[in-house]
């Protein structure tokens, strides 16, 4: 089941990141290693101090 971004905004108050792949499912890690990473960082990045 793959949650819709208004289904989260209603039960959730704070989102960091959200983004839906074309590709990769379960072991998204090992199927798209690249695009992991990508999103990964994407996430923390917003919540990573400034230099």
């Amino acid at each position: 089941m793959r949650a819709s971004r208004r289904w989260l905004e209603r039960r959730y108050e704070t989102i960091l990141h959200f983004n839906e792949l074309d590709q990769g499912g379960h072991f998204a890690a090992l199927e798209q290693p690249t695009a992991f990473a990508d999103e990964l960082r994407a996430t923390f990045r917003s919540v990573r101090p400034e230099r």
